[in-house]
């Protein structure tokens, strides 16, 4: 038994050390340490600090309205799949007047026209309060002909509420 699970918790350990590997992904700046660098911010849209670590924060001050930031990454020809992995934490997100008025993370994957390419990734969709930052990945398939990954993370319609991400990694397969 333990020669069959080292060498399993050696894959384990490698694998989730190449997914967290910035030096691997295509996003610069994903974790924020260069403050806006490479991002979109105006209103409701910050960088901060706590404890010597920069975040993304989206924050609505009014309701019903959009706050968004805006990221647009390159993909390498002949990317297949990406692996996106984030981490966000969120509070007091109350949802607008549908149910998808929320926090979200919204992917397109766009020609070089700037047309949407489908499938579209599908989106992350946030509520109510995480207990703290919560990792999220998800493993998107690349159909032919895009070049370029829309990131747009938003609070979407809501009521009120405070987004944030830090630590993207986009790594091409």
């Amino acid at each position: 038994m333990r020669t069959l699970l080292l060498p399993l918790l050696t894959v384990s350990v490698a694998a989730i050390a190449f997914a967290a590997d910035p030096g691997n992904s295509l996003v610069t700046n994903g974790d924020f340490e260069s403050g806006a660098k490479d991002w979109s911010v105006g209103k409701g849209v910050t960088i901060e600090e706590d404890g010597g670590n920069h975040f993304l924060r989206i924050q609505s001050s009014e309701p019903n309205t959009q706050v968004q930031s805006h990221r647009k990454i390159k993909i390498p020809g002949g990317t297949q799949k990406l692996k996106v992995s984030f981490r966000v934490r969120y509070e007091n997100i109350v949802s607008g007047a549908q149910n998808w008025h929320n926090g979200s993370l919204v992917m397109h994957l766009k020609d070089s026209t700037g047309a949407i390419v489908k499938p579209a990734p599908r989106p992350f969709s946030f509520k109510g309060k995480s207990d703290g930052w919560v990792e999220k990945e998800l493993e998107i398939d690349v159909p032919e002909g895009a070049v370029e990954l829309e990131l747009l993370p938003a609070l979407f319609m809501v009521e009120q509420g405070t987004l944030e991400f830090d630590d993207f990694v986009i790594i091409p397969d």
